[in-house]
């Protein structure tokens, strides 16, 4: 999904007495009341139930909640006999969840209340006091916070950017048929990144009925001692539960220094937002960048905050400038991005989830009421890109913006256009409805494809994948 700046409002969200903000990362979503700032037209539709407190009263005036030691007791039920069919596609579900949630149950430690704390003061660091985060983002309570509560939040991204890459790429949809996954993931911190994988990948499996037993040789690359730890509890609990057989090499190295070995796919989760130098990326990253995708399969996920997003929006274009690889997701062509020529336009993700018991309870404490995950990504994969279809299909790149008369959205085409088309409520008809009703990410087909941007009464809109 992306975001499109609109014009501005007085709109802005109250609650208990306290004025919310909002933001456009897990991470960064939890801001005392005098940091906030009321909310421009484009942030309401963008981010509707979007609403966060700090409630300090809750955090310091009630006892703490007890851990139930009795969670940890299924953490190891074999993922085979948790799928449930999906009646919309017939695909398990659950899996992914489920391997989560015992990897949840398994680092569960602190108190509710002293992590909802720890949440808090985390987040702050990533929005306001940036320039404290290497020196205490490491500290106890943060690590903490890290892998008790944005673990969870941050490894169902790296699936739902997967699944894109998957549709759209053999080299990433190869992975689920391998009988050994040979993966890397750059700046591992503490198993967000490569419990995602562990989750989709067993999910995947699942979905197309594979038993047989696969191996997964994961290099980890990790400064951090304590986030190195934490690193090898996480994903060792989420190969058991999946029952994969883990063969685990950590390297406590920058991954800056890395020389990138053949691997059948390369993973980097904010990670690559903390090389940015006046919200750019230098000349170092990017050919750090370039290197990784020239060698395997590339999968980048950073927060969907504006200043990293367009960074990576940016840096997609230095790769393609640099050659040797193409773009898999989720742009539809390997043009120059047409949203960085405005400058307050970013393109980022909004999926709705079911949250973690865990973080939901943490949520419930801080006050976000919302269960979508928001996240930035590229997947890129080595080679140029073989051939170019000459059929134009179109992404949905927001939310229906209705005026008098009429429905508008923004579309990212395939041709490397960007358009705003509309559908008069006079031509609405049963044929081109879904350009109404498809959600945002959608990607879609009109024929015939308007050269004025109108849809047609008689056009026919329908998914194109």
């Amino acid at each position: 999904m992306w975001f499109v700046k609109g014009a501005k409002s007085s709109t802005s969200l109250s609650r208990i007495g306290e004025r919310a903000t909002r933001c456009d990362d897990e991470r960064v979503l939890f801001a005392e009341p005098a940091r906030v700032a009321q909310l421009d037209r484009a942030s309401v539709f963008e981010t509707e139930g979007w609403g966060f407190e700090t409630l300090r009263a809750r955090l310091t005036n009630t006892p703490h909640e007890p851990t139930h030691e009795s969670d940890h007791e299924s953490d190891h039920e074999p993922a085979a006999e948790q799928a449930r069919v999906n009646s919309h596609d017939g695909t398990p579900v659950n899996v992914a969840a489920n391997c989560i949630e015992a990897v949840e149950r398994a680092l569960t430690r602190t108190p509710d209340r002293e992590l909802a704390k720890a949440v808090v003061q985390l987040s702050n660091l990533y929005t306001t006091e940036r320039g404290k985060l290497a020196r205490e983002q490491s500290s106890a309570i943060h690590l903490a916070a890290k892998s008790e509560y944005f673990l969870a939040s941050d490894a169902p991204k790296v699936a739902l950017a997967l699944g894109e890459c998957v549709a759209r790429s053999d080299a990433f949809a190869r992975l689920i048929t391998l009988d050994t996954v040979r993966i890397t993931d750059l700046g591992a911190g503490v198993g967000a990144t490569s419990v995602g994988f562990i989750a989709w990948l067993a999910n995947a499996r699942a979905a197309r009925n594979i038993t047989t037993p696969l191996r997964l040789d994961l290099h980890a690359v990790e400064l951090g001692e304590p986030a190195a730890r934490a690193f090898t509890e996480s994903v060792r609990v989420a190969a058991a539960h999946c029952e994969f057989d883990l063969a685990l090499r950590i390297e406590a190295r920058d991954f800056k220094s890395i020389a990138v070995e053949a691997r059948d796919l390369l993973l980097c989760q904010t990670a690559l937002n903390e090389l940015l130098v006046d919200a750019t990326h230098t000349r170092e990253t990017i050919a750090m960048v370039t290197r990784w995708a020239n060698a395997a399969p590339l999968l980048l996920v950073e927060p969907a905050l504006k200043g990293s997003t367009r960074a990576l929006m940016a840096l997609r274009d230095e790769l393609l400038l640099a050659g040797g690889m193409h773009v898999v997701a989720p742009c539809l062509h390997q043009q120059p991005c047409p949203m960085l020529a405005r400058h307050d336009d970013w393109c980022h993700e909004a999926r709705r989830l079911e949250r973690t018991p865990r973080v939901e309870a943490i949520d419930k404490i801080v006050g976000r009421r919302d269960e979508r995950a928001l996240f930035a990504f590229l997947g890129t994969a080595p080679q140029a890109c073989a051939s170019v279809s000459q059929h134009v299909t179109l992404r949905i790149v927001t939310d229906t913006l209705g005026s008098r008369g009429k429905t508008e959205r923004l579309v990212c085409r395939s041709d490397g256009e960007m358009r705003m088309m509309r559908l008069l409520d006079r031509e609405e008809r049963e044929g081109n409805r879904l350009f109404l009703r498809a959600k945002r990410g959608a990607i879609l087909s009109i024929d015939p494809l308007p050269e004025n941007n109108r849809i047609a009464p008689e056009a026919m809109v329908r998914p194109a994948l």
